[in-house]
């Protein structure tokens, strides 16, 4: 991710402009390098809890805190082995300042262990900034909703609605305990410091309409529902609450397995306005955006990542 890096500090007043000019042509050589500032443009600075993180837009949005600044990233999913992964790339960056990670396991149907994940968070960094909830289930092959698994479509449900609903919560409790975090050259009266910022991932199957994907629409009508909700309980003791909704998304997830259908990628190319697939960098920027202070005014937004599915004329086949 690209971002530009200037510092409110750098700024001078305009009656001084040329004096400082002037001044720094005389003392130091031509072209000299600028030092970089602690804080990036888009204000990233904190600690970011990104669940999901083992692969797909959870893994990218990981890397994405990292290159934006975040000084540690707690990586939390179902399996030890990718989120490892996912720390070890981290590492692998070329940052300023290096990111310290840490890898705490659970499954976010079950509270307790979500409880623990983010306790042992807490402890750890003392704060936590920016959650990002990126888990979600596919779970079924496509097909007309009287045909569907009842089970499987249960399954979809115990994560994509149940479980965002324990992540929300949990999340709201640990972050009303904390103080506003402000941001240097960032936080202001244009950018008031908040408590922490929550972005959950939904889907762009809540913005136009998917056939054969009932119990999968269910679940993302859910989240939404609950996010605007807490968006509005909230907005005023510092938590900002929105949703990032991608559209169709180049992840392990969508190509493996039974959901790896025959054709969905030429209709995917054929009646996506721009004509291909998201990668899940350009989901995970998007996430990242949501969480930083430069989104201050964002609450209760859902943000469609979905290369123009939501605002397609009827007519285009």
């Amino acid at each position: 991710m690209s971002l530009c890096s200037i510092s409110q500090s750098s700024r001078v007043p305009n009656s001084t402009f040329f004096a400082k000019f002037f001044l720094d042509k005389v003392t130091a050589p031509a072209f000299a390098p600028i030092p970089a500032p602690i804080t990036s443009w888009i204000g990233i600075d904190g600690v970011a809890l990104v669940i999901g993180a083992g692969q797909g837009i959870g893994k990218t949005t990981a890397l994405s805190f990292a290159s934006a600044g975040a000084s540690a990233i707690v990586l939390s999913g179902r399996t030890v082995l990718t989120l490892t992964q996912t720390a070890k790339e981290i590492k692998q960056l070329n940052l300023p300042r290096p990111v310290e990670t840490l890898v705490v396991t659970a499954d976010i149907t079950n509270e307790e262990q979500v409880k623990n994940l983010f306790a042992i968070a807490q402890r750890k960094f003392g704060r936590i900034d920016y959650v990002a909830n990126t888990a979600g289930l596919l779970g079924h092959a496509p097909g007309p909703i009287a045909d569907l698994d009842i089970q499987k479509i249960k399954d979809q449900l115990a994560t994509n609605a149940v479980g965002f609903l324990i992540v929300l919560r949990v999340a709201i409790k640990f972050l009303l305990l904390q103080e506003p975090h402000s941001v240097p050259g960032i936080s202001s009266l244009s950018h008031p410091p908040v408590r922490g910022s929550i972005v959950m991932l939904g889907s762009a199957a809540t913005h136009q309409t998917i056939p054969q994907a009932a119990g999968y629409t269910m679940g993302k009508y859910a989240a939404l529902g609950m996010m605007k909700t807490a968006a509005l309980d909230y907005a005023r003791q510092g938590i900002r609450i929105n949703e990032v909704a991608p559209g169709w998304t180049m992840t392990p997830g969508v190509t493996s397995g039974e959901n790896n259908m025959e054709g969905v990628a030429d209709m995917v190319a054929g009646t996506t306005p721009i004509g291909r697939w998201a990668t899940p960098e350009e989901a995970a920027d998007v996430v990242v955006f949501m969480s930083s202070p430069r989104a201050s005014y964002a609450i209760g937004e859902s943000w469609v990542v979905g290369g123009g599915v939501s605002v397609k004329p009827t007519w285009i086949q």
